[in-house]
């Protein structure tokens, strides 16, 4: 397994958890 695909993963759930974090404070 490279080590691209994990940093990718990673990078992917950290703009998921960006997106959330937007989506709380907006509901704030």
């Amino acid at each position: 397994m490279p080590e691209n695909s994990t940093l990718l993963l990673l990078m992917l759930t950290l703009f998921s958890m960006l997106r959330l974090v937007k989506k709380q404070i907006a509901n704030y």
